[in-house]
């Protein structure tokens, strides 16, 4: 009786692991927490661009000029560089905006690498510029074409979306 109980146990605990197994396999097919892992930080990359626009164009509204950036320059955050003054990787004064910096640091792209970074470029003479960044999950990639900027590999916003090719 007492080997009947061990097999019979056995049994169920093998069929309680097979069950776990398939739930899993499942799960992970279906809710691909890869993908949503990208999604969440291509969410934060959406919203550093928009932040970043607004503090641009608080910056110009405040009869700041790009006098001391150069036309066809990138700019980016590859350098990691998070100050507002025009020390950090968006080389603009931020903290003589009137109505005070629009945050505490920079932001960067949350695995900020050779493939994601975000990047900015000016026309001097228009006073207009343009930020943008790859966005990487599959669902966000119809984002980047229709955006109305030039690049259709990246999510582009600003005020002339031609600046950066």
């Amino acid at each position: 009786m007492a080997k009947e109980e061990i097999s019979h146990g056995l049994i169920n605990l093998l069929l309680v692991l097979l069950v776990l197994g398939v739930l899993m396999t499942i799960a992970i097919f279906i809710l691909r927490p890869t993908e949503w892992l990208k999604h969440s930080r291509d969410a934060q990359r959406v919203e550093d661009m928009i932040e970043l626009a607004h503090a641009v164009n608080l910056y110009l509204a405040d009869h700041q000029d790009f006098n001391k950036l150069k036309n066809n320059q990138i700019y980016n955050s590859l350098s990691a560089k998070k100050d507002l003054n025009e020390d950090g990787w968006l080389p603009l004064n931020l903290t003589s905006i009137s109505s005070g910096a629009p945050f505490a640091r920079l932001p960067l792209d949350p695995n900020n690498n050779f493939s994601y970074y975000y990047r900015f470029g000016v026309n001097q003479e228009k006073k207009t510029f343009e930020l943008d960044c790859v966005l990487e999950s599959g669902i966000n990639q119809n984002r980047q074409l229709t955006d109305n900027g030039n690049n259709p590999n990246r999510y582009e916003v600003g005020t002339d979306l031609t600046i950066l090719k």
